[in-house]
């Protein structure tokens, strides 16, 4: 009898040991979800690479991205900053380069638009072809509210830079060199 009741007491201790840590699960899982604003819809943004319509770059030279931001809601909204990302175009996650962030501390007012300019630099050693780019700005509004706009998230490609060498004439001044030398 005394090992029945041992036994009972053995398994309900394992019952509660297995079923505690499920429940404590349960709850967790059950956690009310924040809702964080990514964009605001008063903020409408549109970009341009004036140098590289294309999207072709050349590891090593500076790139310019202009973007304009139209605020068309009815509060003024501050920008603070951008910034832009390279990242490898199999995995969004996986960061190449960061560029850096730039502070403008601008205030948009109502029907106001804006131009800003961004530079960067691919670095001169990234082996050339396919990369994301992902551009974003970063401002608040007047309740104090933060929100990020990503106005560029596409696939750019780095392509080598022009060489000035060239092949044609390297042949026919080595083939005139050695004309030259049998000559004398």
């Amino acid at each position: 009898m005394a090992r029945s009741v041992s036994f009972l007491v053995a398994l309900a201790l394992m019952l509660v040991a297995v079923a505690v840590p499920a429940l404590a699960q349960e709850v967790a899982t059950e956690a009310p979800v924040q809702e964080y604003l990514l964009s605001s819809p008063d903020l409408v943004t549109e970009y341009i690479f004036p140098n590289n319509v294309d999207l072709k770059f050349n590891p090593g030279e500076i790139v310019e991205l202009v973007f304009s931001m139209k605020n068309v809601g009815i509060h003024p909204i501050t920008v603070d900053g951008m910034s832009a990302t390279l990242y490898y175009t199999q995995d969004a996650r996986y960061a190449i380069q960061n560029y850096s962030a730039v502070r403008a501390n601008l205030v948009l007012q109502p029907r106001d638009d804006r131009a800003l300019s961004y530079r960067f630099m691919p670095h001169p050693m990234l082996e050339v072809g396919d990369y994301g780019l992902y551009a974003q700005v970063y401002y608040h509004d007047w309740e104090n509210k933060n929100y990020t706009t990503v106005y560029f998230n596409q696939t750019i490609d780095l392509v080598e830079a022009p060489s000035t060498f060239d092949s044609e004439v390297y042949v026919l001044t080595s083939f005139f060199f050695q004309v030259f030398q049998i000559t004398w």
